[in-house]
């Protein structure tokens, strides 16, 4: 009998636990979904939600190109001038990737030219230090 009742206590402890864990499961999620909602930061911090939305819009927002009085054709010029000096972020990353590839592609494509070169019947490959890029001298000729 003893067994029993320690069982039954057991059985009501883990019970108990089940239940708390549900409850504090379910009070986890509501606040993390509570957490998630911008509007409850907006109405807990209505101030700083003010301030951080005036300075993303600032910074999306372009800002206003100013016109010469002397006419549309000197702004024409100052237009063509700002956007000059100024390229946009597609063509900065297009330049960038140019760079990119030319800087790292280029010595792949002549090594595997050379490779091609060297096994079509070109010279062998030299074992000094010198580049297989460098322009031949007549000590480095067949």
């Amino acid at each position: 009998m003893d067994h029993d009742k320690q069982a039954d206590e057991i059985r009501r402890a883990m019970a108990e636990v089940r239940r708390d864990v549900e409850a504090n499961t379910e009070e986890v999620l509501n606040h993390a979904r509570e957490l998630s909602d911008w509007r409850y930061h907006v109405r807990k911090y209505p101030k700083l939600s003010l301030a951080t939305a005036a300075a993303i819009g600032y910074l999306l927002v372009p800002a206003k190109r100013k016109r010469n009085v002397a006419g549309q054709y000197t702004a024409t010029l100052t237009d063509k001038t700002e956007a000059a000096r100024k390229p946009s972020l597609k063509e900065q990353l297009l330049s960038t990737a140019a760079r990119l590839i030319i800087r790292n592609g280029m010595p792949l494509i002549a090594s595997g030219a050379i490779h091609l070169w060297q096994q079509r019947g070109g010279r062998p490959a030299q074992s000094d230090s010198s580049s297989a890029l460098e322009t031949p001298t007549s000590s480095n000729l067949p």
